[in-house]
C-alpha cells in the first residue's frame, strides 16, 4: 500500500508543539502490523522549510516508537505528487483547500479520509457528489471523525434510550487562543471556531440519533482574535433544530486562556423526558502538577505514546481507515463523503446566519436534485 498524507501541520506530525500529532504516528504505528510488505508513506509538504521539519519530526516518531526502517516515509512539496501513484490519500490541510485536493484523488480513485470539514459549500459538496458518479463502486470514502471511537460517545450511543424522547442537546466546546493565533494563523481568518470545532459534536449527535439538522440560528463575537489582526469570531453561539423534534445549544470557542488545564473544554449534556446523560470529556480523571508544570488534565485516550506504542482514539481512526484499505477491516466506521455532506451544509448555515443575524434552513439537496 502507498498512502500519500496531504499536509504536515499540527495534527499531522505535532507542529509547532511537544507532542507528535496524530496522523503521522498512527500511520507509523500500523507499519508494526500491516500484512503488505510494500507499505510506504508519503507526505505533501507545502515548502521546503514544512519538508525539513517534516524530515526531522519523522525521525524523532519513528524512534520513539521503535520502527527502525528509515525507508518507511517519504516527503515531498505538494507540486511534485502524481496522485496516480499512490493507493491512498489522507488530507490534513487547511478547509478551504479541501476541495481542490479531493478532486485530484478522486479523479485518481484513490480511497481517501479527510480531515473534518469536509469541505465549506454545499456547491463543493455537489462537485464531489458528482465526481463520486464517475468513481469505482468500491472506493473508500471517510470523514475523520474520531469521536465516533471514544468511548464516552459509544456510552451514550448505547443508553440514549434511556432517558426517553430527546428534548435538547446542550454542546459546549473550546480550546486555546494559540489555536487562531500561533498554530493555524495562517488560515484561521478563513474559518470560525464552529467551524473547525462544530463539525464534530453534529457528527457526534447525529450518529447517536439518528436525525439530520433542519435549521440553525447562530450569533457571535469578534473581540481578541480581531485585537491581533485576525478578522475572525472568538466565540459562537447557536441554535440548531433537529428533524427528530429537538434543538441543540451550542457554545464554542477558540480563545480559551493559556492557563486552562485543559487543551479541549468540552462537555455534552442530552436531556430527554425520562432523564439525561452527561459527559464532561475534558475531566477524564487524571490531573498532573509539579514545581516545574502548572496544573494540568490531559486526555489519556486520545492520542498518546505509551513505551513504543501509539494508542487512543484518534489513532483508532486513522488506523480503521488504513485497515479498510487494507482489506483486513470490512465493516466501516466513519461516515462517507456522501454521508458527511449534511455536516457541511450545517457548518455552512452556521455561517450563513453569522453574517446575516436570522434563521437559516439546512439545505438538503443532492447533487442529483440538480439534474
Amino acid at each position: 500500500m502507498k498512502l500519500l498524507i496531504v499536509g504536515s501541520g499540527m495534527y499531522v506530525s505535532g507542529r509547532g508543539t511537544d507532542e507528535i500529532g496524530t496522523i503521522l504516528p498512527a500511520a507509523i504505528e500500523f507499519s508494526k502490523h500491516v500484512t503488505n510488505p510494500n507499505y510506504q508513506i508519503t507526505v505533501a509538504c507545502t515548502s521546503l522549510e514544512s519538508m525539513e521539519q517534516l524530515w526531522i519530526r519523522s525521525d524523532i516518531i519513528r524512534e520513539d516508537l521503535r520502527v527502525k526502517d528509515d525507508a518507511l516515509v517519504d516527503c515531498k512539496l505538494m507540486d511534485e505528487i502524481n496522485y496516480s501513484d499512490y493507493d491512498a490519500c489522507i488530507v490534513a490541510i487547511p478547509d478551504k483547500n479541501h476541495f481542490e485536493v479531493i478532486s485530484s484523488a478522486l479523479k485518481a480513485h484513490l480511497d481517501i479520509l479527510c480531515v473534518k470539514p469536509l469541505v465549506t459549500t454545499h456547491e463543493e459538496c455537489w462537485g464531489i457528489e458528482a465526481l463520486l458518479t464517475d468513481s469505482p463502486k468500491d472506493i473508500i470514502t471517510a470523514v475523520e471523525f474520531h469521536k465516533r471511537f471514544d468511548k464516552s460517545n459509544l456510552t451514550i450511543r448505547e443508553n440514549i434510550n434511556l432517558i426517553g424522547d430527546l428534548l435538547n442537546v446542550n454542546v459546549e466546546y473550546s480550546q486555546p487562543k494559540t489555536i487562531p493565533l500561533k498554530h493555524f494563523k495562517k488560515w484561521s481568518g478563513t474559518s470560525n471556531p464552529f467551524q473547525y470545532l462544530g463539525p464534530h459534536y453534529i457528527d457526534i449527535i447525529s450518529y447517536i440519533t439518528h436525525a439530520k439538522p433542519t435549521g440553525v440560528k447562530a450569533v457571535g463575537q469578534k473581540k481578541y482574535c480581531k485585537s491581533k489582526g485576525i478578522d475572525t469570531y472568538d466565540s459562537v453561539q447557536a441554535m440548531i433544530e433537529w428533524d427528530k423534534g429537538f434543538n441543540s445549544m451550542w457554545d464554542i470557542s477558540w480563545v480559551d486562556d493559556l492557563n486552562s488545564p485543559s487543551f479541549s473544554n468540552q462537555k455534552i449534556r442530552f436531556h430527554g423526558t425520562k432523564g439525561k446523560i452527561e459527559a464532561d470529556q475534558s475531566n477524564r480523571g487524571i490531573t498532573i502538577h509539579s514545581d516545574d508544570q502548572k496544573y494540568t488534565q490531559p486526555n489519556p485516550y486520545f492520542s498518546k505514546k505509551y513505551g513504543s506504542s501509539f494508542r487512543g482514539y484518534g489513532c483508532d481512526s486513522i488506523i480503521h481507515f488504513l485497515s479498510l484499505v487494507e482489506g483486513s477491516e470490512t465493516s466501516q466506521l466513519l461516515p462517507t463523503f456522501a454521508e458527511s455532506m449534511t455536516n457541511v451544509k450545517t457548518i455552512e448555515a452556521v455561517n450563513n446566519s453569522l453574517e446575516t443575524n436570522e434563521y437559516v434552513p439546512v439545505d438538503h439537496k443532492i447533487y442529483g436534485d440538480l439534474n
